[in-house]
């Protein structure tokens, strides 16, 4: 039989611990002491980025609703130049909803703490578990080369989450400022859609790591590891098709009660 996931927007604070031995444990003891809360697929039509104040290179548009707010795990690319310098190659990673917890005080630096349990073994297999594997996993997200352009773009594949063959987005860089969290960390960018229904903009903010070494040998390559916040926004006449019904288009779960 199927079911809603339902879990405790705490756990992913235990979870996510490093301090975390017996994950499944921890997991069993929240779900017993702490209130049940959806975890994923809640609405966030009405939330605005956080983008610094004082600022003019990412702008919020006003035409636009968030469909989606997620955190990417997974690595940086980087190779390094003729001039001893790393260029990026890309990135590959997994984004996960957490659409639920935005309001919640551990929602600034979940992005934080799901690097950390995914880079920890104590507490890795709790978060599979109970976590990304609970159709958590909203979109992978790689970089490709999108005709007529010759540089490789940004691109989010939600095909296989949401089972629909247009639900991807490819979105060049079209701003960007230095992270105000630190220098270890890389920038904070706004994207423009050029192809795909998913979303018309996308934010990546809160960054957590991610920069290369400073210097390198030429032809070096990296691999960096890093999360980050991102944010899609969507203009309303492209996020269901016209049908009036903003949650037939969303994550639908398909968890197997035990």
């Amino acid at each position: 039989m199927k079911a809603l996931f339902r879990i405790s927007a705490a756990l992913i604070s235990i979870v996510a611990s490093s301090r975390v031995v017996d994950g499944r444990l921890a997991a069993r003891l929240a779900l017993r002491h702490l209130q049940p809360q959806l975890l994923f697929n809640c609405d966030v039509s009405d939330l605005k980025v956080p983008v610094p104040a004082g600022q003019a290179n990412l702008t919020i548009p006003t035409d636009q609703k968030i469909r989606f707010v997620t955190v990417g795990v997974g690595v940086q690319n980087y190779t390094c130049a003729d001039t001893g310098k790393y260029a990026t190659a890309g990135a590959v990673a997994s984004l996960y909803d957490v659409s639920c917890i935005t309001k919640l005080p551990l929602f600034t630096d979940i992005q934080i703490n799901l690097f950390n349990a995914l880079t920890t073994n104590d507490s890795r297999a709790v978060v599979d578990q109970l976590l990304l594997a609970a159709t958590l996993k909203l979109a992978d997200h790689y970089f490709i080369t999108e005709p007529p352009a010759t540089a490789i773009i940004p691109f989010f594949d939600f095909r296989a989450a949401l089972k629909d063959d247009d639900e991807y987005v490819a979105a060049p860089k079209k701003a960007g400022i230095t992270s105000p969290d630190g220098a270890e960390n890389i920038d904070w960018t706004q994207l423009a859609a050029i192809n795909g229904t998913a979303a018309s903009t996308v934010f990546r903010v809160h960054t957590h790591l991610g920069q290369p070494p400073s210097s390198c040998l030429a032809g070096e390559t990296i691999s960096a590891p890093y999360a980050a916040q991102y944010w899609f926004y969507q203009t309303p006449a492209d996020d269901d098709g016209g049908d009036g019904d903003d949650d037939d288009d969303r994550i639908q779960p398909d968890v197997t009660s035990t």
